[in-house]
């Protein structure tokens, strides 16, 4: 059997993680989270996770600084990234070319959004 999906979540909100920890609880996800920008990029590179889900306004290192130094390690070029952000307008298309993100959440966003993103870049079935 293969190993399971890892999907990383990194935010400074506890109850961001717990959102994403109820939707995949019983799904074949390996989840792993980190509070600030710093563990998160730590945990990154420790777990290579298959998507990541990133907070742009974080202690001790943003989202768009992680995501940088992400894609300069090539085992990250092809990761899906997506930023997480409170602030109703995020990066244009451009920026997020520039940056490398796959795509952009504004908070408060859809549990099913989230979890129809999850089940397509992870390429996992629904039951």
């Amino acid at each position: 059997m293969s190993e399971k999906p890892k999907l990383l979540i990194i935010d400074d909100q506890p109850f961001i993680v717990a959102i994403f920890t109820e939707l995949f609880r019983s799904d074949e996800i390996e989840l792993v989270s980190a509070s600030n920008g710093e563990d998160g990029l730590e945990m990154a590179l420790k777990e290579l996770p298959n998507l990541i889900f990133l907070d742009i306004e974080m202690p001790r290192m943003d989202g768009l600084t992680v995501c940088k130094k992400l894609r300069q390690d090539p085992r990250f070029e092809k990761i899906p990234i997506f930023l997480l952000s409170a602030k109703g307008e995020g990066p244009t298309e451009d920026e997020q070319q520039e940056i490398g993100v796959t795509g952009y959440l504004t908070k408060p966003f859809s549990p099913l959004q989230i979890y129809g993103l999850i089940k397509q870049y992870l390429n996992i079935s629904t039951d």
